[in-house]
């Protein structure tokens, strides 16, 4: 019987998986295999020294980091081996660096310069794990695996409350944060754990003020909005997820003029952390990106271009997306690693199929979304969608490129419940039988956490 109460709750479900799965791949990912992750690793140790500025230097961005750590970083794995599946991992060059004294007094400056310009409050799990490492004298390749472990903590808890919190899409939720890649992300040093775990759980307390039959009280409404303010500040290209908080209805507010009123405050709480972050970086740390020799960026020649070439700009979006779709979607489910390491197609197909099938699964006959509902969800969506490829657009593509590149399928899973709210019917229910629900949830993302697992394993380990 309680086995039977636990696999009809997705929120035990994802947490039980999450954590098994989570750990493995926390160990058996190599150090500094995942996206930019000594990039990471040095803006958190930056930043858990209160460094919540860069140093910027000889036309650089970066900091002055201890030489053990950039030590542990240029040795904990080959150089080549991202992006080279010819390259295996030994696990005596990790070895080596466990007794490595940190030494902060003998430094050097390191230039990383995508992730300089990140916000402190990206950083927040992992300040406090390398800072309750430095006190036990951990050693850098210890503190690494710390500040891991707090990305993966956070994540789980962050999704751990979303999915009991929303009065819906619990099963969706659950299935999307399962996703191998946002299971990898959340493993390894990134920002995307505590990006998208902060986005899931906006979302589903949102979901939750707008289903309420009472009035919103003014705590609530602060909390909403600094909440939306932590989204906002984390990564920017983000910021249009606050306009879903048009999903609350006026009912929720004593009148329009109070209804006007809390929207007015929860946009200046929301918003206004997040421009002074962009004045800040663009005033004073600004550095052009050179993608070679002859050619740099420019953000503020970016911008005029998009300003004064909308229709044009429009066009480099659907151009993007219809020549790009199809990679966007397989890495939204799983390419892990350095972009190195694709899952097998069956993987990915099915995985597709799933979240369609939960889609529909996801109904409650007792709630229905209105119309206006449906279309601020989109409208939310659509806006984070543009959002975010315009702030990779401007930050990593030359002026006036005819496509957005360095876009990625894991940049969409902050967005990804709104898709769902979109499906939201009474009348589809293909099962119906929550234990039945939760056995199917269990057995398949356990077949994809076993395929992943022996998928790292073989590209980190076995010729």
């Amino acid at each position: 019987m309680r086995f039977r109460r636990i696999i009809e709750q997705p929120h035990l479900i994802f947490v039980f998986i999450g954590l098994i799965w989570g750990l493995f791949m926390l160990t058996a990912t190599p150090p500094f295999a995942g996206c930019d992750e000594p990039n990471h690793f040095y803006r958190a140790f930056q930043v858990a020294e209160g460094g919540f500025l860069p140093v910027k230097k000889d036309n650089l961005l970066g900091g002055n980091m201890p030489a053990s750590l950039i030590h542990t970083v240029q040795n904990a794995i080959p150089e080549d081996m991202p992006g080279n599946e010819d390259r295996k991992q030994n696990l005596d060059n990790v070895i080596k660096l466990i007794h490595l004294p940190l030494n902060v007094r003998d430094r050097q400056f390191v230039s990383f310069h995508n992730t300089a310009v990140y916000s402190p409050i990206t950083y927040l799990p992992q300040y406090f794990a390398i800072n309750i490492g430095k006190l036990f004298d951990a050693s850098p390749i210890a503190l690494f695996y710390a500040a891991r472990a707090a990305n993966l903590i956070f994540w789980l808890a962050m999704v751990f409350f979303a999915i009991k919190t929303a009065p819906y899409l619990k099963w969706i939720l659950a299935l999307l944060a399962l996703t191998p890649i946002a299971m990898f992300q959340a493993s390894v040093l990134s920002s995307d754990g505590v990006v998208n775990g902060l986005s899931f759980l906006f979302v589903a307390q949102v979901l939750k003020h707008g289903l309420a039959t009472k009035q919103i009280d003014l705590a609530s409404w602060v909390m909403l909005a600094i909440h939306a303010s932590l989204l906002a500040i984390a990564k920017y290209g983000y910021a249009p997820m606050v306009f879903f908080i048009f999903y609350i209805p006026v009912q929720r507010f004593k009148s329009i003029g109070h209804y006007g009123r809390s929207l007015a405050l929860f946009f200046l709480i929301s918003l206004i952390p997040a421009c002074l972050w962009l004045w800040v970086i663009k005033t004073h740390y600004f550095v052009p990106f050179k993608l070679d020799a002859t050619s740099a960026i420019s953000i503020s020649g970016q911008i005029q271009f998009i300003l004064h070439h909308p229709f044009s700009y429009a066009m480099v979006l659907l151009r993007t997306y219809y020549f790009y779709l199809n990679d966007i979607m397989v890495q939204f489910i799983g390419v892990l690693g350095s972009l190195d390491t694709e899952l097998h197609h069956i993987v990915i197909i099915t995985y597709v199929d799933m979240l369609f099938f939960f889609g529909l699964n996801a109904n409650n006959e007792s709630i229905s979304l209105s119309i206006r509902q449906r279309l601020i969800a989109f409208g939310a969506l659509l806006l984070g969608v543009i959002g975010m490829s315009t702030a990779s657009y401007v930050a990593y593509n030359p002026v006036g490129s005819d496509m957005v590149r360095v876009l990625q399928g894991r940049y969409f899973i902050p967005f990804a419940p709104l898709a769902f709210l979109l499906f939201k019917n009474n009348k589809v229910h293909l099962i119906e039988n929550r234990t039945l629900l939760g056995a199917i949830l269990v057995c398949y993302c356990s077949y994809v956490a076993i395929h992943t697992s022996l998928t790292l394993i073989q590209r980190y380990y076995l010729t």
